[in-house]
């Protein structure tokens, strides 16, 4: 398993920062933002710049009735998928009001004035306090065009294009001075697709499939009578994301994605083949995964032996034998041969210390049977390529009884 490490960085901006206070289109500040910078603060905005850009009469309900207090900010699209926006006030008092424009021109100012841009987005709505006065764009939003008044608080996730111009226009109502962050967050459409069947038959299998991240379930869909199944779901870039394949008198399998995955794979239909439940069946622990000539255990290889751990209570009676494996290729023949019994060693240390998991789990012991096959039945006996390495140096589960 890759373990990737994502790190939140906040850019604060000041008033001494900013030489002309951004309350103009013509003054839109740049908002550096990137994938991986994505948090900016800004002072409250005072007053609305040089020119009052909306007359009190109110020319569309998808425009501010009048300026308050108005910011400008416009940034440059890092990439091409869904942009996602939390405008969260410091004082939950105060109420932000929102409007998305895009500048497909490159005289989006100029048109402003002469009336003729649409926003893309606007959420006017009145400040919600349940929701801590935060407005924005995101997944839960439905409506793109929110009006003044009682109404929700997120509009839906906005299409963007690499490297296209977006202005967002923020009105401070009331005009507290307490400041404002900006956070941005960045979504696509998966789209990817599979199949889940039976290992043995290859029957179809009508499976349930957990998307989650972080420990948290985010969806959760089916595959049909023929087994097929598809993503179609906002997932957010920079973010691993687990899908958990369960069907009822099976082990479970999970794999892994992240934005380079599905890119790569997204014309490739996914085949995911679940073990039956029955005496004698081997199952492999392909997130089970140690420390190099180690018997301690990744910290990704747990959730994977808490899985196991849920099989053996809903089968109370079950009794498994826990297979570890290790890698040799690569080794000359000679140094092999005199490494024999340390391998045997190893492989059966890492049996046990998966067998003593799963007992702090609460898994009586006499269920639990580690048994060492050192390099003996290695996958890939002459790879050198690190992929097969991986799979040579395995943990299998046999069941012995039901």
């Amino acid at each position: 398993m890759r373990i990737a490490y994502f790190f939140l960085i906040t850019v604060v901006f000041t008033p001494q920062m900013i030489a002309q206070y951004p309350g103009d289109c013509e003054s839109a500040l740049e908002i550096p933002i990137s994938l991986t910078k994505n948090s900016f603060s800004f002072p409250a905005p005072q007053g609305y710049g040089e020119v009052q850009e909306i007359t009190p009469a109110g020319k569309s309900p998808k425009l501010f009735k009048e300026e308050h207090h108005t910011f400008w900010g416009k940034i440059k699209s890092p990439f091409t998928g869904y942009l996602g926006l939390e405008v969260i006030p410091h004082n939950i008092k105060d109420d932000y009001d929102l409007i998305v424009f895009v500048d497909s021109t490159g005289q989006f100012c100029d048109e402003l004035q002469s009336d003729i841009s649409i926003p893309v987005t606007s959420i006017i709505s009145r400040n919600d306090l349940s929701v801590n006065s935060q407005t924005g764009l995101s997944v839960v939003g439905e409506n793109k065009y929110i009006n003044q008044g009682v109404g929700p608080s997120y509009a839906p996730l906005l299409p963007v294009k690499k490297g296209l111009t977006y202005y967002f226009w923020i009105d401070n109502v009331y005009g507290g001075t307490d400041s404002f962050d900006m956070v941005f967050s960045y979504f696509y459409l998966p789209g990817i697709r599979g199949t889940v069947a039976d290992r043995e038959t290859g029957e179809p299998l009508v499976a349930r499939v957990r998307v989650n991240n972080e420990d948290r379930d985010a969806y959760t869909l089916f595959s049909n009578t023929e087994g097929n199944w598809q993503l179609s779901h906002y997932l957010e870039f920079n973010q691993t994301y687990t899908l958990t394949f369960e069907a009822e008198g099976y082990f479970s399998e999970q794999r892994e994605m992240s934005f380079p995955i599905v890119r790569n794979n997204k014309n490739h239909p996914l085949t995911i083949e679940l073990v039956p439940i029955k005496e004698g069946a081997v199952l492999t622990l392909d997130r089970v995964l140690f420390y190099g000539n180690s018997p301690d255990l990744l910290p990704s290889s747990y959730p994977s032996i808490e899985n196991l751990a849920e099989v053996l209570r809903v089968y109370p009676k079950m009794k498994i034998q826990v297979e570890g494996h290790v890698n040799s290729a690569g080794y000359e023949e000679e140094e092999r041969k005199n490494r024999q019994d340390y391998f045997f060693t190893l492989s059966r240390a890492r049996a046990l210390r998966v067998c003593n998991y799963l007992a702090e789990k609460g898994i009586a012991k006499n269920r639990l049977f580690p048994k060492g096959l050192g390099d003996s039945q290695m996958l890939y006996p002459e790879t050198y390529k690190e992929s097969e390495m991986q799979q040579n140096r395995r943990v299998e589960v046999r069941i012995l009884s039901l």
